[in-house]
């Protein structure tokens, strides 16, 4: 790790003239500046003016819709709004762009920008001071967009804990597909800073085929993954191929199948392996030992140091060993809530006598024998198959211990008399696998027979949004569908 000198000097950059002149615009402690662009490194230099004037930056993805951009930009009320990006994506959001932040760090006007007369300011309604605090909102594909504030205090918990527990050393180099306006790819940025690895910026997660040229170039990589890149990168790297120089490969984001955490130790046979679970309201809560990435394949570790982890009851008393429930989080990461919803704020950070934070993640998990925790499911994600209601997620894990599953999702469709049908959209771990193999290979891990998709669509890849996950709302190119005759 580097001395508090050296990574004083790498996180100012040009943010002193960032700060001077967003002071001359009148922007102060607790004002929201929203800054809309892409993968590039301008935007952790202006988190650093921005950290040095008490200023609250919300981070928005370019490639997001214009109504979209609109909603948040009301919701969050920003006294300024910054294009940092160059990409064609964010041109067509310019109106809505007040200054464009420049190589050198001026904030030179948009003559583009359409003056509305600016958003209405909203007020945080949260407990905590927020000034110098970062907004990571939600694309918004399955409801209501949320907001959530993280402090410097939970930024700079994270970023040491997680940098010491992936054993991150000077000189290695990340190299990054995931968007900063999703947590997980911001914080490579601040990891980065704090542990002396340069950063390799590729920019948007869809471009595999760039991804995989950079770790071909690169020497002692990081490789920060999603579910879905990793599948998509297995499809796409050559059978014979092997990539001894990335060190280290962190995945997180969703569910992993036993097949897909196969080939990644194939194509990267000298990494250390992390699987991961967190959440955007707590950053990070646990990581898998790379040791045991092939053997615990449902795992996702146990808790990071300084993180507690309960698994509670409806009534929010502790389960028995072994048992279902949701899992409940307290530690320096969790933040403090959501941006002006203190009714969500309310139900999700929940206050003990002892003044401590307890966030409700509303994920269901089970520890195993060894204290390892298992997802099993989201609470919100319930749906009627066969006249009983079951979790998508809890038989998507189910299914993902295939070996024959790189990756797959679940939905439900209609078949032509209207009646819901169970639908399993699966990337198969090679080209010849058959519908028959796979229904074959479903029925060991499935634990009721109601569990069995209607009918399987094989995919080359599945679909992902700009933050580098499952688009669950994209629709799809090609499908081959298959009825299984359930």
């Amino acid at each position: 790790m580097r001395t508090d000198r050296e990574r004083e000097e790498s996180r100012t950059g040009n943010s002193s003239g960032i700060a001077r002149a967003l002071d001359a615009l009148g922007v102060g402690p607790g004002d929201v500046v929203a800054a809309i662009g892409g993968n590039n490194p301008k935007i952790w230099t202006l988190l650093r003016a921005t950290e040095t004037l008490g200023v609250v930056l919300a981070v928005i993805n370019e490639t997001w819709s214009t109504p979209h951009l609109k909603h948040l930009v009301a919701k969050l009320g920003p006294r300024l709004i910054i294009g940092y990006g160059s990409g064609p994506a964010q041109r067509s959001h310019s109106e809505l762009v007040q200054r464009w932040l420049g190589e050198d760090g001026t904030l030179d006007p948009n003559p583009g920008h359409k003056d509305l007369g600016g958003p209405a300011r909203v007020p945080h309604q949260l407990e905590e001071n927020v000034d110098g605090a970062l907004i990571f909102s939600t694309s918004g594909s399955t409801g209501e967009p949320k907001c959530v504030v993280s402090t410097s205090k939970n930024r700079a918990f994270s970023t040491t804990t997680i940098g010491t527990y992936l054993e991150l050393k000077e000189g290695q180099c990340i190299v990054n597909a995931l968007s900063p306006s999703f947590d997980y790819g911001f914080y490579q940025g601040l990891l980065a800073q704090e542990f002396g690895l340069s950063l390799d910026l590729v920019a948007s997660a869809q471009l595999t085929g760039e991804v995989i040229e950079r770790i071909r170039r690169r020497q002692r990589v990081v490789l920060p993954l999603t579910p879905a890149l990793a599948a998509r990168l297995c499809r796409a790297i050559k059978s014979d191929e092997t990539f001894p120089s990335v060190e280290i490969v962190s995945l997180t984001g969703g569910g992993t199948s036993l097949g897909l955490r196969q080939k990644l130790a194939s194509a990267f046979p000298a990494a250390k392996i992390f699987a991961m679970y967190g959440l955007t309201e707590c950053k990070r809560v646990a990581y898998l030992e790379p040791s045991l990435f092939l053997e615990k394949p449902n795992s996702c570790g146990r808790e990071m140091n300084g993180v507690s982890g309960a698994i509670v009851d409806a009534a929010g008393q502790a389960v028995a060993p072994g048992a279902i429930g949701e899992l409940t989080i307290t530690g320096d990461n969790v933040c403090p809530g959501y941006w002006a919803d203190p009714v969500q704020t309310k139900r999700r950070f929940r206050r003990r006598d002892d003044g401590r934070t307890v966030l409700f993640t509303g994920d269901h998990f089970r520890r195993d024998k060894d204290g390892y925790l298992e997802f099993i499911g989201r609470a919100d994600q319930l749906v009627k198959v066969r006249d009983e209601l079951v979790s998508l997620a809890t038989i998507e894990t189910e299914l993902r211990r295939s070996n024959l599953v790189l990756d797959l999702t679940l939905r439900m469709d209609e078949d032509d008399l209207g009646i819901p049908v169970l639908s399993a959209l699966v990337v198969p771990e090679g080209p010849t696998v058959t519908e028959a193999e796979l229904l074959k290979s479903f029925r060991q891990y499935v634990s009721r027979p109601g569990h069995l998709p209607h009918k399987v669509l094989l995919l080359h890849e599945l679909p992902i949004n700009g933050h580098g996950k499952l688009d669950r709302t994209a629709r799809l190119k090609n499908p081959v569908a298959a009825s299984l005759g359930i």
